[in-house]
């Protein structure tokens, strides 16, 4: 079982490599669901998953790139390392600095630990399990405050075609990755973030990691809780779900609508 430490030495050095891979010539294509891949994606997610293969070959992978080759997490392990190499390929393809490595820790079904860096910018966020980290330094609870038009909401590049939000009363933003979405709710940066239907565990795992150690979780519109024991397979959620204090589900929750599907 890794140590934060080493888990977190781990991505700081995917990270680096990452970074040296930014800007350069690197392939890119889309994938057959019409999202970016690049040599870089692969070449990080390689190294990842050569350092857990090598040092914890007792913990099962589940990774962005290798899920549909056989790499996957089984739903009993006890342990489940979920990784995506870069989320945020487009920001990485269009040289915005938004993207991030997420790597997180699953015990049993559940987020236990978590690292999202954002090299490009100098941010790194991790926990333990029981204490949040901004930039290496001890991150206290976001305070409960009420919802406002100062509030933000992130949200999913695509949410005009998928969402009408006009009942929000606070602001919207898109980094374009849910990782870094969900670092920034625990934080406190930002009040909730909305996830779409088909997310995956590894968009997630490190993220949910980040805002379980300061009371935050993940719940669908109608309140249901997310079952991340369902995801280990490499499946998406079935539904949208919000991660924010329990305390501001509802609220924010009534304010969404979840537009029907336009016809082919």
């Amino acid at each position: 079982m890794p140590t934060y430490t080493e888990l977190n030495n781990i991505v700081r050095e995917a990270s680096e490599l990452a970074l040296e891979l930014y800007r350069s010539e690197v392939n890119a294509r889309h994938k057959e669901d019409g999202s970016w891949v690049t040599d870089a994606d692969e070449a990080v997610e390689d190294l990842l998953v050569r350092r857990f293969q090598t040092r914890f070959p007792e913990i099962a992978i589940l990774a962005e790139e290798r899920a549909s080759r056989g790499i996957a997490g089984a739903s009993d392990a006890a342990m489940t390392v979920a990784i995506d190499p870069i989320d945020g390929t487009a920001s990485f393809v269009g040289e915005m600095p938004f993207w991030c490595v997420s790597v997180g820790l699953m015990a049993g079904p559940l987020p236990w630990q978590g690292v999202v860096s954002l090299p490009a910018i100098g941010t790194h966020f991790g926990t333990d399990g029981r204490v949040l980290w901004c930039d290496g330094m001890e991150h206290d609870p976001p305070t409960s405050v009420p919802i406002d038009r100062h509030s933000v909401l992130l949200v999913p590049s695509h949410t005009h075609r998928r969402f009408d939000l006009t009942r929000f009363v606070g602001k919207t933003r898109s980094y374009g990755s849910t990782a870094h979405h969900l670092a920034l709710v625990a934080s406190g940066s930002a009040t909730a973030a909305l996830c779409t239907r088909g997310t995956r565990l590894w968009d997630i795992a490190a993220g949910l990691a980040l805002g379980a150690s300061v009371g935050m979780e993940a719940r669908h519109i109608d309140g249901a809780p997310l079952d991340t024991a369902a995801l280990l397979d490499g499946r998406g959620a079935p539904a949208p779900f919000l991660v924010t204090r329990p305390d501001r589900h509802a609220e924010l929750a009534s304010a969404i609508r979840v537009r029907a599907p336009s016809k082919p």
